[in-house]
Parts: structure tokens; sequence; C-alpha cells
């Protein structure tokens, strides 16, 4: 099972799929197919994964601050 195979396993599911779940791909091989057919599974996020490691944390540390401060549907105050 890939990522995408997995994605689409979650969406399937009405109890996942309300949960909220960021989805995002970080990958060293990147397509316009690939990125194409994340999106139409509703990812989050198509990355590039980094050379080195200090960009990796970089962009590591703005994707869970991102994350970190959105709202969901079942947050409390949503």
């Amino acid at each position: 099972m890939n990522g995408m195979d997995l994605r689409q396993r979650i969406s399937d599911n009405p109890y996942l799929k309300k949960k909220a779940t960021p989805f995002i791909f970080r990958t060293g091989s990147i397509s316009s197919i690939d990125i194409h057919k994340a999106y139409e599974l509703s990812v989050q996020g198509f990355f590039m994964k980094t050379a080195d490691l200090e960009s990796m944390q970089v962009q590591l540390q703005m994707i869970l601050l991102y994350w970190s401060e959105c709202l969901e549907p079942n947050d409390p105050i949503a």
C-alpha cells in the first residue's frame, strides 16, 4: 500500500474522514501525474523533499506550525 492508497482508504471510512487528519506528501520524485492524483484525493499538501537537513527541518516546522493552528470540524469551538 502506498500513500495514495492509504489516503483513499481513509476517505472511504466515514469515521476516519471526520477525524480531519492532515494528509501531506513529501517525496523525492515528483511527477505532474502524481501531484494531480494526490489533489484529486483531497490531500492538503504535496512537498518536494529537501536536499539537506536544515532545509528539511525548516520545511517540517512550517508544515507542523500550520497544522497545529488549523481548526477542524471536531474542534470544540467549530
